[in-house]
């Protein structure tokens, strides 16, 4: 079939599917949800980025009138001598102010190396004016929550961050983070992410592209509106005061965004109160660099999302609660959008293979390539343009741009996967990031 030919196939097949009797199908079962649920996230998206844009422009960033002390609890499992990574860039922060660096060892007896790891940097950290470390072994394994708990006994500055033992950072991201600081109102910053692995290969270009372009683009402009979705657990500063008021990490997983949650019930009675997004404190971690890999990590990411919003805190999404922004926004792109819309996409798509012929079918998904592929490119840019701090890098994923709605459709069937896993099977206590003895005692 010679090109012309396929192209005036597509067309004809365009015509038939618009005018058919059937055609209803396609408006009713397709363009509304893009019209009505991604279009306007993706305008509010591009939206508060040029907002955030123009105001760094005319109204800079406060400068901290002291440099508050700061505690970094590093949870470690497993990373053996990579800690050191971890360690090292927080000790070496350009920042003047005091830090305490506290690395929790989680099942130190069987984690020694990583233990003896982070032994070995205590005299190369005591060198450096102003840094402590504070090593403290958990000699059984507890899981992350039990890690984070047990290292708020030994904070010692009113500012905490938790970095992932196997994160690291740039080293001008404490310093950054903190002067959001100086607006009493913050009560936690989220910071930013990006893929330190990123040119490894294929699945982990697209992790890449996905944290620059969906996950840090969204917060920027969520923050724009104080409605920040998620406080990351690998990354992410708070005002120790507001963790005691909290009775610091519960149990269970996605625990990231369950103390986002907590921190944003008290925002119905003090509606001034913020979680800042910084997007220029920056820090690197590293993606799954297999296909089996990434799947397994997304189904505890989505399927955490329906285990916190549907049990753990549906009681607590009301207005009265977190203030109407953050519940429109939870509603719209955390029930919504993560949760109702990849099932939806699942029963179109077998739909849409199972009542049409092949050529319609590929058509209509051609039709929704096209709109994702323009839709990402304009993300692209509008991102290179106004808060990329990468620009020469961020050009290297150019030319994955055709191929990235296929990544992101891939990611949303798979979304689905995990949600109806999670809704029957309580697949969030299987996850290996707690002992399953600590999970099982979860009341969710």
């Amino acid at each position: 079939m010679s090109l012309p030919y396929a192209l005036e196939a597509i067309i004809y097949h365009i015509k038939v599917i618009l005018i058919a009797n059937d055609a209803w199908h396609f408006a009713l079962a397709f363009m509304p949800f893009i019209l009505f649920l991604e279009l306007p996230f993706q305008l509010l998206i591009i939206g508060g980025i040029i907002h955030y844009y123009i105001r760094q422009k005319l109204h800079p960033p406060a400068i901290m009138p002291h440099c508050p002390g700061v505690s970094v609890i590093i949870t470690c499992y497993a990373e053996g001598m990579d800690v050191s990574k971890s360690i090292l860039s927080i000790a070496e922060q350009l920042y003047p102010g005091h830090i305490q660096i506290i690395p929790v060892i989680d099942g130190a007896k069987q984690n020694f190396e990583t233990y003896n790891a982070a032994k070995s940097l205590v005299p190369r950290v005591k060198k450096i004016p102003k840094r402590e470390i504070y090593i403290l072994p958990k000699w059984k394994r507890g899981g992350r929550v039990s890690s984070l708990n047990s290292a708020m006994h030994v904070v010692r500055h009113e500012i905490v961050l938790v970095l992932d033992g196997d994160s690291s950072c740039d080293n001008d991201v404490i310093r950054n983070a903190v002067t959001d600081f100086a607006d009493p109102n913050v009560i936690a910053v989220a910071g930013a992410l990006r893929i330190r692995n990123a040119k490894k290969n294929l699945v982990t270009r697209f992790q890449a592209m996905e944290y620059m372009m969906a996950i840090h683009a969204s917060k920027i402009a969520l923050n724009e509106i104080n409605s920040v979705n998620n406080i990351s657990g690998a990354f992410g500063f708070f005002r120790r005061d507001i963790l005691k008021s909290c009775s610091g990490w519960d149990s269970g997983s996605a625990e990231d965004l369950d103390i986002t949650m907590r921190l944003k019930s008290y925002f119905g009675v003090n509606p001034n109160f913020h979680i800042a997004f910084e997007p220029n404190a920056m820090a690197l971690t590293d993606g799954p660099e297999t296909w089996f890999g990434l799947f397994k990590q997304r189904l505890r990411w989505e399927g955490d999302l329906y285990y916190i919003y549907a049990r753990k805190h549906k009681h607590s999404l009301r207005p009265k609660n977190i203030g109407w922004k953050n519940f429109i926004i939870i509603f719209w792109t955390g029930l919504i959008f993560q949760l109702i819309f990849p099932l939806i996409i699942m029963a179109y798509l077998s739909y849409l293979i199972y009542s049409y012929p092949l050529l319609v079918s590929s058509t209509v998904l051609f039709i929704a390539w096209l709109y994702y592929f323009a839709t990402t490119l304009i993300m692209y840019i509008v991102h290179l343009l106004f808060v990329s701090e990468r620009k020469k890098y961020d050009l290297g994923f150019f030319w994955l741009i055709p191929f990235f709605p296929f990544y992101t459709f891939l990611m949303r069937v798979w979304a689905g996967v995990a949600t109806v896993s999670e809704i029957f099977l309580n697949a969030h206590q299987d996850t290996s990031m707690a002992p399953w003895w600590v999970l099982r005692k979860s009341k969710f």
